[in-house]
């Protein structure tokens, strides 16, 4: 296992990897499409450029064999 950072090029990625993944922990604490609204709130292209750009804020991918499982 292997950790690696996201940056702003990986934006597509992050997307990917954190709606993936929060759906699949969180899904059936949600009612109605509050899933789909926190979804889009939380990890859109502009909120998520504006974290990668925040020197508070990192994500780092976790990575097996060179795939990306999660964040």
């Amino acid at each position: 296992m292997e950790l690696k950072q996201a940056f702003i090029n990986d934006i597509l990625t992050l997307q990917a990897v954190c709606t993936k993944s929060y759906t699949e922990i969180f899904a059936n604490h949600w009612m109605n499409d509050g899933l789909e609204l926190y979804l889009e709130q939380e990890f859109s292209t502009n909120r998520l450029k504006e974290q990668l750009v925040d020197t508070d804020i990192k994500y780092f991918f976790i990575q097996e064999k060179g795939e990306t499982s999660d964040f």
